[in-house]
């Protein structure tokens, strides 16, 4: 569950700059 986790941080990642911009 390696990359499932790292797909997950990277989403929230993109969240939080969208919700930033």
């Amino acid at each position: 569950w390696g990359p499932q986790l790292e797909q997950a941080t990277y989403k929230n990642r993109q969240r939080l700059y969208l919700s930033e911009q």
